[in-house]
């Protein structure tokens, strides 16, 4: 509780150390997904995540796929990253990302999908709507359907 509660009050402080230190941050966390914790882990993750998108009954096809990106112009909502910016910097593709966290039971849906680039996608997490989108780009959303 006490961790909890000095995260909450230094929330700005802790960002900017992340920030700081992003690149040594990259390196710890590809050498712990080498240890054999770090593997457990990931699985325990996957399995959770499997789980919860099971129990929702997510059902989104490749045509629903293909619709949500050319709704976005196959481009990061929130950056403008194209698709083939993001296949040269990582080498992949466009991330389809639930718009209402799967965590919160939403299912992956053409109502509820929104294209991000990896970076993008990363710092969303499981973030809500209004937390993470700026009020422009809500209403942008919302003009698509999203909302």
């Amino acid at each position: 509780a006490r961790h909890k509660a000095y995260c909450i009050k230094n929330k700005e402080k802790i960002q900017a150390y992340r920030d700081y230190h992003k690149e040594e941050r990259v390196v710890y966390d590809k050498a712990y997904r080498q240890t054999k914790t770090g593997k457990e882990v990931a699985r325990r993750s996957c399995r959770k995540y499997r789980a919860t998108k099971s129990s929702v009954n997510e059902n989104f096809t490749k045509v629903d796929e293909v619709e949500t990106l050319n709704r976005f112009n196959h481009q990061c909502f929130r950056c403008g990253m194209t698709a083939e910016d993001h296949k040269a910097k990582w080498n992949e593709r466009l991330h389809l990302d639930h718009f209402r966290p799967l965590s919160e039971g939403n299912a992956l849906s053409t109502t509820n999908a929104v294209v991000l680039c990896k970076s993008c996608n990363s710092s969303k997490s499981t973030k809500n709507p209004s937390e993470f989108f700026t009020i422009k780009q809500l209403h942008e959303l919302r003009k698509k359907g999203l909302l």
